[in-house]
């Protein structure tokens, strides 16, 4: 059977504590890493709905 090897791009995963971090994997240690990321810019809540839909008719 073929072996397979993942390739794991930096991206950003959001943890449960509500802290970000960078997950990317470190070819030397031959490891996923993880390390904290500190945002520049809070969290921002986008309300998507239409200002149209909430007229009253």
């Amino acid at each position: 059977m073929g072996q397979h090897h993942w390739v794991w791009k930096e991206s950003v995963v959001p943890r449960l504590s509500g802290k970000a971090c960078a997950v990317k994997y470190d070819y030397s240690k031959k490891r996923v890493i993880s390390e904290p990321l500190e945002l520049t810019q809070e969290f921002r809540y986008f309300d998507f709905n239409s200002p149209w839909e909430t007229l009253n008719r």
